[in-house]
């Protein structure tokens, strides 16, 4: 199942490889992959998106709520 995670997280970072120079919301993108993934926390979902967003050399948008 990580793997499958994974998977979809990196196609995530392709995709905002694409939409530079836009950026995404990570909690937001963290939440959207949650509903997919539920065996894995939102937490979680976001550390994992930050060590492939990084790797990438990607950021996420910061949004004030």
């Amino acid at each position: 199942m990580e793997e499958e995670l994974m998977e979809a997280i990196n196609g995530q970072a392709e995709r905002a490889l694409d939409a530079r120079p836009n950026m995404m919301v990570r909690n937001d993108l963290a939440e959207a992959l949650h509903a997919d993934f539920p065996d894995f926390s939102v937490e979680d979902i976001a550390d994992k998106l930050d060590d492939v967003w990084r790797r990438e050399g990607l950021f996420f948008a910061t949004v004030h709520r």
